[in-house]
């Protein structure tokens, strides 16, 4: 055998063992690493919220039920004073890859039990265009649609400024204050052809 073919050999053997471990890793998370994603998810969410309260701390209170212009010009101003704070940061900066394995695992855990909610959201949103909500950017209640309980009782709990919502098929973590997109989990709930039959 001529070096260079020793050397493409070894080359080619390295890269299948490699593919193969990575393959047969794919999809299993182990428990302590589970833990960790979620400790570390739980981690970063509050430290959002501590810098929520601090921004909003000195603002006049949101009043949905009083005058409509205040809650307006409060809400404009908590939001243009988290996005200040929150420049530098990029989709995943919650929902890191540990943290999305997890989460994606536990929507195709509850897939039965929601069934019938994902059949209709896959119709309504059968042409989709590929866009997905930004990080730091504007995200009216209207198009963040509220998750089935069934689902919200297996995700980690928020703080009453976060919440999960639904924009098109991605998975929002939503400032209900702010109404900014915290991060975002694309195609969370694109699910394969047989969940939703």
């Amino acid at each position: 055998m001529r070096p260079s073919s020793f050397l493409v050999s070894c080359i080619v053997g390295v890269v299948s063992v490699v593919s193969a471990g990575a393959w047969s890793r794919e999809g299993v998370q182990p428990a302590g690493d589970r833990e960790s994603a979620l400790e570390t998810f739980t981690a970063r969410v509050n430290s959002y919220v501590g810098l929520h309260r601090r921004l909003e701390a000195p603002l006049a209170p949101l009043d949905e039920a009083g005058e409509p212009l205040h809650t307006y010009v409060s809400r404009q101003i908590l939001a243009s004073a988290i996005r200040r704070a929150r420049l530098t940061v990029h989709q995943g900066a919650l929902f890191s890859p540990a943290v999305a394995h997890v989460f994606r695992e536990t929507i195709v855990d509850t897939r039965d039990d929601l069934g019938p909610w994902l059949s209709r959201l896959q119709q309504q949103y059968a042409i989709v265009p590929d866009v997905h909500p930004q990080v730091n950017e504007p995200c009216a209640p209207a198009d963040a649609r509220e998750l089935p309980d069934v689902l919200l009782r297996k995700l980690p709990p928020l703080a009453p400024e976060l919440q999960y919502r639904l924009v098109n098929f991605d998975l929002v973590l939503w400032d209900v204050h702010a109404y900014l997109v915290v991060d975002v989990l694309p195609d969370a709930f694109r699910l394969p052809a047989p969940a939703f039959s």
